[in-house]
C-alpha cells in the first residue's frame, strides 16, 4: 500500500467517523490529509504505451515552401 492508498484509507476512516467526533475534529483532522493527498496527485505520473508515426514523403519539403500550409496539409492529407 503506498502512501496515497493509505491516506485515502485514513480519509474514509475518520470520515466515518465523524458523526461521533464531530464536524470541527474530523475537518481539522482531515485538512492535512487532504493537502498532502492533492499534492501527490498532482505529482502522480500516468505511463502510457504510444505508437508514434514518422514518416517522409519525397519532396515534401520543398513542395511544402512552394505551397500554402493549408495546400500542403490536403495535398498530404
Amino acid at each position: 500500500m503506498n502512501e496515497r492508498q493509505r491516506l485515502e484509507t485514513a480519509v474514509a476512516m475518520l470520515e466515518a467517523q465523524r458523526e461521533l467526533v464531530g464536524d470541527a475534529v474530523t475537518d481539522a483532522a482531515l485538512a492535512p490529509m487532504r493537502a498532502t493527498l492533492a499534492r501527490l496527485q498532482q505529482h502522480d505520473q500516468v505511463l502510457r504505451q504510444v505508437t508514434i508515426l514518422f514518416m517522409d514523403v519525397v519532396s515534401s519539403t520543398a513542395l511544402g515552401q512552394r505551397l500554402d500550409p493549408e495546400d500542403t496539409h490536403q495535398l498530404i492529407d
